[in-house]
């Protein structure tokens, strides 16, 4: 039977477009999370963590990019003797034990000490007997060229 309605209803259905035109969030939403990823795990330099040691000026220097690596052994005399291992407090007695332990976990066999250049020699000596202990030889001490970073 015919009806006008379902003529009308035929007729507009013609006339839609069979493409959906809207904006899909989702895809605005998974890049937005990506780029909040991004800025969220920015890296760390290991410049602005040295900030609070006074570092002893050289004319010298050489550039250790082994420094700045994540796994690198470094170990931290302050000014009033305060040892920190990977910037984490310790004290030198500890510090055999805690590079035996990095370097099972495959850090390189080499410790850059960065020590104040006002901290005293007998706690910056007691920290390196306590390296030679450990079994490494190798020791980079870290220094400022001209009072700033030695970056060639």
């Amino acid at each position: 039977m015919w009806r006008p309605s379902h003529e009308l209803a035929r007729r507009a259905a013609k006339r839609r477009s069979r493409y959906y035109s809207g904006v899909h969030v989702s895809a605005f939403a998974g890049v937005m999370v990506v780029i909040l990823f991004l800025f969220l795990t920015h890296t760390t330099d290991r410049r602005d963590l040295l900030s609070a040691v006074d570092l002893p000026k050289a004319q010298y220097t050489q550039l250790e990019p082994g420094a700045l690596r994540e796994d690198a052994i470094t170990v931290t005399v302050e000014r009033d003797g305060k040892v920190l291992f990977r910037n984490v407090q310790s004290s030198s007695e500890e510090l055999p034990t805690l590079i035996r332990g990095a370097m099972k976990q495959g850090a390189e066999r080499k410790v850059f000490l960065s020590a104040d250049s006002r901290a005293r020699n007998e706690d910056v000596e007691a920290v390196v007997q306590q390296v030679r202990i450990a079994g490494i030889n190798s020791i980079a001490i870290v220094t400022n060229e001209d009072g700033a970073w030695a970056e060639r």
